[in-house]
């Protein structure tokens, strides 16, 4: 499996590499050493485009660790990603979300630029920070309107109150 995870690094098929990695870490007897496990969990939870990650979140707002988060989230890490709602690259973003965070930052954009991973990585976090700005720096609002959508969740607040739209967003499904 460690070497199926390495070539799946290799050639970039990263969403593959976790799931090989995923699967090591339940065959992985729970007596082996630390430093052992930390290297697979490092597989498991990855910091691909880090170079790229580093740049955006030089500002201390938001740490790495978030980004790193919403990429594996949302696209496995696979900057050619095309969800069924039609979001874009590593963050999932909407075009016109993308546009519209290009144009607040002063950045010209086109369609292609959304898989870029630098440039989706700058417009996703801009666009996370954004989020978390309005909720006050409360991650859970934040994470679901980035995944759900701003207007979606500001409806769930006002139909059940803050602390609801928490307790139903964080429960397991």
């Amino acid at each position: 499996l460690k070497v199926i995870q390495y070539a799946y690094e290799y050639i970039g098929s990263f969403s593959r590499a976790i799931r090989a990695s995923i699967s090591m870490k339940y065959l992985y007897p729970r007596d082996k050493l630390a430093d052992e496990f930390v290297f697979l969990m490092k597989k498991v939870y990855p910091r691909y485009f880090a170079e790229e990650v580093q740049s955006v979140v030089n500002d201390g707002e938001i740490e790495p660790a978030v980004i790193y988060s919403i990429m594996r989230r949302e696209s496995a890490f696979d900057s050619d990603a095309i969800s069924s709602a039609g979001a874009v690259g590593l963050l999932q973003l909407l075009p016109g979300v993308g546009y519209n965070v290009a144009k607040r930052i002063g950045k010209k954009i086109v369609w292609k630029d959304l898989t870029n991973p630098e440039i989706n990585i700058l417009l996703g976090y801009e666009h996370f920070k954004s989020i978390l700005k309005k909720f006050n720096g409360n991650f859970v609002p934040a994470f679901a309107s980035y995944n759900a959508g701003l207007k979606n969740v500001e409806k769930w607040i006002e139909k059940y109150g803050m602390n609801d739209v928490c307790l139903l967003y964080t429960s397991p499904s």
